[in-house]
């Protein structure tokens, strides 16, 4: 099973502050509905408080310490390995898809990073980590600023060098 991450990153990688996601940028949002429909999704528990919704036509899994949260529609799990077992072997990827925690404890794990490069430099407390050497870029695309979106982005997908 491919484990991959997806995020909207910052110039100095900043992810959030406050919980909250920093733009409004339907690009973005169309990018990441494109990459994970039909893949099962893996979040921290503020992540999905965040959202606020159960996220469709995705299965939808939330990382707790908390061994007595239970979210109708959304599977629970104690750690990345658990989720994944939870999985099963019939799934081709899964997409991790925050916050900042989950990130910076798995990354050493995940074999593909999807990211949305958002050109701009904004205050937050959250950050991606940084993925360092050893990844090649296998996808580029821009998108410049316009009336709905307020900054220009770089779609991106990089896979782990083997």
């Amino acid at each position: 099973m491919l484990i991959s991450m997806i995020s909207a990153i910052t110039n100095d990688r900043t992810i959030g502050n406050a919980n909250k996601m920093l733009w409004y940028l339907p690009a973005d949002f169309s990018w990441f509905k494109r990459c994970t429909i039909g893949k099962p999704i893996i979040m921290g528990r503020k992540t999905f408080e965040s959202i606020g919704y159960v996220l469709p036509e995705r299965k939808n899994i939330v990382l707790t310490r908390d061994k007595k949260l239970r979210i109708e529609g959304v599977l629970t799990a104690f750690s990345l390995d658990e989720a994944l077992e939870v999985l099963g072997e019939n799934v081709n990827e899964v997409m991790i898809i925050g916050g900042a925690s989950i990130y910076q404890s798995y990354l050493s794990r995940a074999q593909r990073l999807y990211l949305t490069h958002v050109n701009c430099n904004l205050h937050g407390d959250a950050y991606f980590p940084d993925w360092g050497t050893g990844w090649s870029i296998v996808y580029k695309k821009n998108h410049f600023a316009d009336k709905r979106n307020s900054y220009d982005m770089t779609f991106l997908i990089l896979e782990r060098n083997i």
